[in-house]
């Protein structure tokens, strides 16, 4: 239950970051009432075979949710550099993927920030909670962090 819950807590924190679609102001306003339609799309590159299902079904609601679609590719175990490598040769590389340490930073460095020495910020709205929950603070890595979030969560 502890797995799957930092499993989707990390899936929040990611997506979270992702910005998609852009607001063409020729387009923005065709229908009158002011709201711009998302545009674009995602392509995720996951590097663990074991949560393909979980990355799938929320790639499905985002995009009922959006509009926008939504594609995620699931490397072979034990073969993520090596796919990571040739999707980012390609014309329509990953919008997101996955790095583990600096080094990986550095090898993707015209396609990642570094972001050494900054703290992870995780927003939680829910039905029940529609004042958001909002967790700040210095992280140790995905795993790391997202165990620590869920016993503070927990432990609330």
């Amino acid at each position: 239950m502890k797995k799957f819950l930092a499993l989707v807590l990390a899936l929040v924190m990611a997506l979270s970051l992702v910005a998609c679609g852009n607001k063409d102001n020729a387009d923005a306003n065709k229908d009158g009432d002011g709201d711009a339609t998302a545009t674009g799309s995602v392509y995720y590159l996951n590097f663990k075979p074991e949560s393909d299902a979980a990355w799938q079904t929320l790639a499905a609601a985002y995009t009922a949710e959006t509009g926008v679609p939504v594609k995620v590719v699931t490397a072979a175990s034990g073969n993520y550099d090596a796919t990571l490598t040739a999707e980012m040769d390609k014309d329509a590389g990953p919008t997101m993927f996955h790095v583990s340490n600096l080094g990986d930073v550095n090898s993707y460095g015209e396609f990642c920030y570094n972001l050494e020495g900054t703290d992870n910020e995780v927003i939680i709205t829910s039905e029940n909670y529609p004042n958001s929950i909002v967790i700040r603070g210095a992280g140790a890595g995905a795993p790391q962090t997202a165990g620590g979030l869920l016993g503070d969560i927990l432990s609330i």
